[in-house]
């Protein structure tokens, strides 16, 4: 099983991007961030199907998601 830590520095000297959720995302290309280390941010998952795009990471901030 992976803990937290196992994480840590995996991805140092790495950009990344965090991707929120809300309706610009719609009219966003996310296929550029195809071959990027990316996390999404809670409701991010409605628009999976959508977006064609999945994050490598995914987090949830809201305790209601």
């Amino acid at each position: 099983m992976l803990r937290v830590g196992d994480f840590k520095n995996i991805h140092q000297g790495v950009p990344a991007w965090i991707i929120g959720n809300g309706p610009s995302l719609r009219i966003m290309d996310l296929s550029l961030l195809k071959h990027e280390i990316t996390f999404g941010m809670n409701s991010i998952f409605l628009g999976f199907d959508l977006l064609g795009f999945i994050p490598n990471y995914y987090t949830v901030e809201d305790n209601f998601v």
